[in-house]
């Protein structure tokens, strides 16, 4: 009861009337409503326990609390639903006797999505469109009570990022009030998020520093790693730390349970690594196993002890015979699970790496070759030190071979040192050998790691090779290019002077083994399309042409002329054109032309004619184009470089009937020594034909330029780096391969 009032409030905000009872000493409140306020805004994180506390009147412990869309009203009865993604949605109260101040758990959240949602409330019990309501139903929760704001990265588990073995790749997150203090680990998927070691980063990840520390860019709503590197193929999830309170204070995101939010997921292709023995002496096939293989890949054969990815990797190891296949190109075969490089030959005992290489723009640097995709084991006998023998001459001796693994199918032959091992004659024995003392045919003795052939007679005093061929079909073992590892030495010597012949093989020099060469790798430099612009009137230019012939086969170039001329955009001719002539195989040549406009144009490709019987194979023509300004004759604004892909045969006339045969010729006069007439190709071959600018700036061999959506994280990427100078474009040009390339 109220003794004695003598003043009252209205609080502007929530309408509650106070009242100052001053016979009672107190101060009493009236709400203006039953229920929580509005207008509460709680913040929650991402991978976290959410609570929420609301303030109102009458709050009662069963009453209940739901978070719904944003796009969605409370008490939308046919549009209404519970946010998904929530551990417990809707909740009652946790227990208190507080009738002006309940609190709300929602449990751990995990949220595709990240941002506001709306907070809605219902009384169980209370009428809502004349039904009693026991608030299981979204459209129950009629009452706003504010927003739920959600922080932290956006979970996108379904759509993982493709990557490839070896090649950086970017880790974006999107997300709300993202923080550089936020840190992340990219771990395999047989490690949980939140679980022990989840604050480790795989070991398969090539820099850690990428990774484990901050953030490369990024902002508010978007964080980017940068140049991620993983060794290894397979499927991997990024977790997440919280890295910033409530008050942007750093926290530490040292301890595995910090760790605890998968936002993403990354599928890596490329080779797995696994051990395999190869016999030396014998074509060999190196096979890698895996996915996502094709044409770009290649692979360096290096020592057991050149780390892959180091400046040695980029050329192969002695041990690969060069008379062999060196296997510095493409694969010869091409699967959804393998890649196989054919008939190599390891001429050298030990353990080999075979390191891989899957850029698709080019492998030309040691540091290309960054994944380990093979351990060989060799299957013959010890090379280094060299295995050295010795013979009483005219007696029987024994030849043992140390090794490993050998399989009983090894052969050898006996030869003098003027006779290397692999030379067209080392299949044949040295005539010093009596016919029926050669170790003709498979060992006598064999043991996985030694093998011996019984019963062999020398018959002069010198030093021989011992050649060995260890291929396994009957049909080896017949060339001197099969025996071509050197398996030992023996010095056959006199009776008693096994002294000499120790000393004779001491100071023996081996001949030098040739290397196995690789030809200069060149990278794919395919420069950035740039927009050709109008170009003005009255002002001189210049255009250059850049033409590449095909280096294959050797008669790909022509005498000319083959005419190229710049097309505009009202199907007209720019005024300068260009006739081309003696255009050779493999060469890249420059040719330049000035032009004055009579009228602005604006040019968006190019038109290529031949004009001769001759045919042209074409890889690409590049233009650039330049036109000097008006205040000065010397300075000269640069319209931009654009390549255009031609991969084909250019001819006139096209139709193989209407033209003469094709002669050999060394561009001036014939070679009358030589078959002259050259085989008609196998592929279309055209006359006349227009290459139009595509958001490529031309594609190389084997692929084809494909419009496609630039992704999101790029397009901020873009953004972000460039200050907003650059508006990214929404869809982008991508060198695609043809045919499974």
């Amino acid at each position: 009861v109220l003794r004695t009032p003598t003043g009252l409030g209205i609080n502007p905000s929530t309408s509650d009337l106070w009242i100052a009872d001053t016979g009672n000493e107190r101060i009493r409140q009236i709400f203006s409503q039953v229920g929580p306020n509005q207008n509460h805004r709680v913040f929650c994180s991402n991978g976290f326990e959410c609570r929420v506390t609301l303030q109102g009147n009458g709050l009662q412990g069963t009453n209940r609390v739901a978070v719904i869309p944003l796009s969605q009203e409370c008490g939308e009865a046919e549009v209404a639903s519970f946010q998904t993604g929530i551990g417990r949605n809707p909740v009652s109260e946790v227990p208190s006797a507080s009738y002006i101040e309940k609190t709300y758990s929602f449990g751990l959240l995990n949220m595709d999505k990240t941002g506001t949602f709306r907070l809605c409330f219902c009384n169980v019990g209370s009428v809502v469109y004349s039904v009693r309501t026991t608030c299981e139903d979204p459209g129950s929760y009629i009452k706003d009570a504010g927003v739920l704001i959600v922080t932290g990265p956006d979970e996108d588990l379904n759509r993982p990022i493709h990557a490839t073995a070896g090649l950086p790749f970017d880790l974006p997150l999107f997300g709300n009030a993202l923080s550089s203090f936020d840190r992340i680990r990219l771990v395999s998927t047989s490690q949980n998020c939140g679980a022990p070691g989840a604050a480790l980063s795989s070991s398969a990840v090539m820099d850690l520093g990428k990774t484990d520390f901050e953030r490369a860019i990024g902002g508010l709503s978007i964080s980017i790693w940068e140049g991620i590197r993983v060794q290894r193929l397979g499927q991997y999830r990024v977790c997440w730390c919280r890295g910033a309170d409530d008050d942007s204070r750093q926290m530490p995101c040292a301890a595995d349970e910090e760790f605890r939010l998968a936002v993403l997921t990354v599928s890596v292709v490329g080779p797995e690594w696994r051990q395999e023995s190869l016999r030396m002496g014998a074509d060999q096939d190196i096979v890698l196993r895996g996915n996502g293989f094709g044409a770009g890949d290649r692979i360096r054969i290096v020592d057991g002890d050149t780390e892959c990815g180091s400046v040695m990797a980029a050329n192969f190891s002695m041990a690969i015979e060069p008379m062999g296949k060196v296997p510095y190109n493409m694969a010869n075969m091409i699967g959804n699970d393998r890649a196989i490089w054919e008939g190599v030959r390891i001429r050298f005992f030990g353990k080999l790496n075979v390191c891989w290489c899957g850029a698709r723009d080019g492998c030309t640097e040691g540091s290309d070759f960054n994944v380990h995709a093979l351990t060989i084991a060799t299957i013959g006998p010890k090379t280094h030190p060299t295995q050295k023998l010795s013979a009483t001459i005219g007696e029987d001796t024994d030849i043992t071979l140390q090794g490993a693994n050998f399989i009983g199918t090894e052969k050898i032959t006996i030869v003098e040192t003027y006779t290397k091992c692999g030379s067209f004659y080392s299949n044949l024995f040295t005539t010093t050998v009596p016919a029926d003392k050669r170790p003709v045919g498979n060992p006598f003795e064999v043991t996985t790691d030694r093998v011996r052939w019984t019963k062999v007679r020398l018959l002069k005093e010198t030093i021989f090779r011992v050649c060995l061929c260890s291929c396994a079909s009957p049909l080896c073992c017949q060339r001197g290019e099969d025996f071509f590892v050197e398996a030992a030495l023996i010095y056959a010597h006199q009776p008693g002077q096994s002294q000499v012949a120790a000393q004779e093989l001491a100071d023996y020099i081996p001949h030098e083994l040739a290397k196995p060469d690789v030809p200069p790798q060149l990278a794919l430099d395919v420069p950035p399309p740039t927009s050709w612009t109008t170009v003005p009137k009255d002002l001189p230019g210049d255009v250059t042409f850049r033409v590449k012939t095909r280096d294959a086969p050797a008669h790909a170039g022509t005498k000319g002329p083959i005419r190229i001329r710049v097309y505009c955009d009202d199907f007209g001719h720019f005024p300068a054109h260009i006739e081309l002539v003696n255009l050779s195989a493999g060469a890249t040549q420059e040719f330049s032309v000035p032009f004055v406009l009579d009228e602005p144009l604006r040019p968006y490709g190019i038109e290529v004619e031949s004009l001769t019987h001759d045919a042209w194979y074409c890889e690409y023509i590049e233009v650039d184009m330049h036109w000097r300004t008006p205040a000065s004759a010397t300075q000269f604004v640069h319209l931009g470089s654009n390549r255009f892909a031609c991969n084909s045969w250019a001819v006139w006339p096209a139709q193989r009937r209407d033209r003469p045969p094709r002669e050999l010729t060394d561009s001036s006069a014939r070679l009358p020594s030589q078959d002259r007439i050259l085989p008609e190709p196998q592929v279309a071959l055209w006359e006349r034909r227009f290459f139009e600018l595509d958001p490529c700036g031309g594609c190389f061999f084997g692929f084809r330029c494909e419009e496609e959506l630039t992704p999101e994280a790029d397009r901020e990427k873009i953004a972000l780096t460039s200050g907003g100078a650059v508006l990214p474009m929404h869809s982008r040009g991508v060198c695609r391969p043809v045919c499974g390339d």
